[in-house]
């Protein structure tokens, strides 16, 4: 019986200015998608848990679609979420595009559902490999999948999924999963309803139903849903998507020959939703060091704001993330010497592929140190990180402040004229971390000794 349980469900399957924006909208009265139960989820959206399966008398249905016993509503009157205006607009740019089918991967993030197979419920864990590559756990009665998806251009594509046979999952080098090739391609933005997907692969084949549908669940009720169906054989399932959110339901039915229609077999829905603050699979120390060369006449690309060190003898730039320092990727500290134009270049050490902090912001302190604010890369992108002090003689990185919930990080920090530093800190109200539900604090310190 599990051995025929975990075939089907092989087959099947589970289914740049970041800081000035986030400061315009928490000073904009904080415009609202959510009309929300006490917490209203975010970030960048969870995957396809595709179909189920049933055969007679009441097994055979996979874990990614659930039962479709509604689950009690909350006393607390439920909330509504819908995307962001700037969401609603049209992508008209390939990285657009991109960012688009990843609002439904919330970037080290948890799921939990009630429903599904048995009615056991089921997780889904969402783990940023890097800015192209995915990884999510689902756990659903007593079996665990794993699957890494790509996202290239403007198609995300199933690359990996597998039953997970130990507790720990795979850690492939970047060239190891570049050489992976499509199982299926999952979906293409722009999506329009009636978009067709999957092709009769792994998956069943696929396609867009709506993406303005209204769906509550016992975490609240949800609009702008984008609603895929998927058909194999006698079965179908549905799968709903929030963006920011992932998956947050699924529906699967088995057509029944006496009936002459289909019948519901499974579903699950979303009870719960958070950012986790730690997780196996990621680099979850913020580094704390550098790799330092030298280079002679070298030219920054795509980088930010010059910054002059205080006597003037010295700049400081971020290269690779724009001229705010606030695209998505992991960006390169450059410091040249105005005399020589010798360059200081400070990369971040990645002792594994999955690391994914960037320098985000610099301010001098003296012509030997600086300021850094050091935070994530991709996947959970928010606008600062945690605040770190730079000796660029001696490559030496001193934490300053780092002491930091999950929901609060260093935005910005200026060096004052008497022997101060003012920091802003950036704090999430809500477990949600929506910058329309949070605030920024202001405190100033006595700048560290040498």
């Amino acid at each position: 019986m599990n051995d025929i349980k975990r075939q089907l469900l092989l087959k099947i399957g589970d289914t740049s200015d970041r800081a000035a924006r986030v400061q315009e909208q928490i000073q904009k009265n904080k415009r609202k998608r959510v009309k929300r139960k006490p917490e209203r989820l975010t970030y960048y959206a969870t995957i396809l848990a595709f179909l189920g399966m049933i055969t007679v008398a009441s097994i055979l249905i996979i874990p990614n679609f659930l039962t479709e016993k509604q689950a009690q509503p909350s006393e607390e009157s439920p909330m509504t979420v819908t995307p962001n205006e700037e969401n609603k607009e049209e992508p008209n740019q390939e990285e657009d595009l991109t960012w688009t089918l990843r609002e439904y991967f919330p970037s080290n993030s948890k799921s939990v559902f009630a429903g599904g197979y048995e009615d056991s419920g089921s997780t889904i864990d969402t783990i940023w490999i890097n800015q192209f590559y995915i990884k999510q756990i689902k756990s659903n009665a007593g079996e665990t999948f794993e699957s890494i998806y790509r996202i290239k251009e403007n198609k995300l594509e199933l690359v990996y999924r597998e039953v997970m046979e130990a507790t720990s999952s795979t850690n492939m080098t970047f060239e190891e999963l570049e050489s992976l090739p499509t199982i299926e391609i999952i979906l293409e933005a722009p999506f329009q309803a009636g978009d067709q997907y999957g092709y009769g692969g792994t998956l069943g084949e696929g396609v867009i139903v709506s993406l303005n549908e209204e769906i509550t669940t016992p975490l609240g009720t949800f609009t702008d849903v984008m609603v895929v169906e998927t058909t194999a054989d006698a079965y179908r399932a549905r799968s709903y998507y929030a963006p920011n959110y992932g998956y947050i339901k699924g529906i699967s039915e088995y057509w029944d020959e006496e009936k002459g229609d289909y019948v519901i077999g499974l579903t699950e829905d979303i009870t719960e939703f958070k950012h986790t603050k730690e997780n196996d699979d990621v680099d979850n120390k913020t580094p704390e060091s550098f790799a330092k060369t030298i280079k002679s006449d070298y030219k920054p690309e795509f980088h930010s704001t010059w910054v002059p060190s205080p006597n003037g003898g010295l700049r400081a730039t971020i290269e690779g993330l724009g001229e705010q320092a606030g695209e998505e990727g992991i960006g390169t500290l450059v410091i040249e010497s105005i005399e020589t134009k010798d360059s200081l270049i400070f990369k971040l050490l990645e002792a594994e592929q999955n690391s994914q902090y960037t320098p985000k912001e610099v301010a001098w302190i003296d012509e030997q140190r600086l300021f850094v604010i050091i935070g994530y890369g991709y996947g959970m992108v928010t606008a600062g990180g945690k605040l770190y002090m730079l000796d660029i003689e001696k490559n030496e990185v001193k934490p300053i402040i780092t002491d930091l919930t999950n929901k609060e990080e260093v935005m910005s920090v200026k060096v004052n004229e008497d022997g101060t530093f003012t920091y802003h800190l950036h704090v999430y109200d809500t477990d949600a971390m929506e910058s329309s539900e949070s605030h920024i604090e202001e405190e100033t310190l006595p700048l560290p000794k040498p």
